[in-house]
């Protein structure tokens, strides 16, 4: 059980017991009323101790191998920049450094090739956060 469940459960058994205090201060019952409402709120408690740790065994951690896990690469780079060294795609509106993984995914026939940043930054597009 987590701690906020123990603290249901200290919580519920102190109303329990505050319940049985002042019933019979109130109503003045005999033995056996006074055994039927002890019986009656302890299995009340039973009740929801059985109910919080239910709900304790159905929550599930699920973990992902290390496969799925998503990892960031820091691009190297090494070497000046190249003539035609900035690419991009037709269909899309980022420009990468030829090097760049993301600029090799690009297709042969939908690829542009440049000198330099400008002339992407003139046409709309916007540097790759990856590589520039």
């Amino acid at each position: 059980m987590t701690n906020q469940n123990i603290s249901l459960a200290i919580l519920s058994a102190i109303v329990i017991v505050l319940g049985l205090i002042i019933s019979v201060m109130i109503f003045e019952l005999s033995f056996l009323s006074w055994l039927t409402i002890f019986v009656t709120l302890s299995l009340f408690y039973l009740l929801l101790i059985v109910f919080l740790l239910s709900i304790e065994s159905r929550k599930t951690v699920v973990k992902y191998p290390l496969d799925y896990q998503m990892s960031i690469e820091t691009p190297v780079y090494e070497g000046p920049v190249k003539k035609r060294d900035f690419v991009a795609s037709e269909t899309g509106k980022i420009y990468h450094r030829s090097d760049c993984r993301m600029a090799k995914m690009i297709k042969e026939d939908k690829r542009i090739e440049a000198e330099n940043k400008q002339y992407f930054s003139r046409k709309g597009y916007k540097a790759c956060k990856i590589c520039l």
